[in-house]
């Protein structure tokens, strides 16, 4: 999911492998800190999704930035179904959220040139 949302966003490629071929100049790391359907008040249910993720240099292996993202998403029954779409919008949202922030971070980078929108 959060994948095929990069690639959407034509950010997979840039990630990857640019138009020749060629091996990216990054990665996209992350980690997921929070995934779950939680519930602090009474009939109050939402989904959450909280990650950090990391823009790695494919060659260095060193971190050029990272951040931390979280999306909260209500749930509007108490149903398995309701809460898996639930989870759902927020995998979508986070992975829109990602390729905004590695777009941005390596539009800064001197390599930036060779990044396909």
């Amino acid at each position: 999911l959060l994948v095929d949302s990069l690639d959407q966003q034509k950010i997979a490629r840039a990630l990857i492998r640019d138009a020749a071929g060629r091996l990216a100049d990054y990665e996209v790391r992350w980690e997921v800190l929070r995934f779950e359907i939680v519930e602090d008040q009474p009939n109050r249910q939402r989904a959450v999704l909280e990650i950090t993720a990391r823009l790695v240099g494919a060659q260095s292996r060193a971190v050029v930035a990272a951040t931390r993202l979280q999306h909260e998403q209500p749930l509007s029954s108490r149903s398995a179904r309701d809460a898996a779409a639930s989870l759902g919008v927020a995998a979508n949202a986070v992975a829109i959220d990602i390729g905004d922030w590695a777009r941005g971070v390596m539009a800064s980078q001197p390599s930036a040139a060779s990044i396909s929108k």
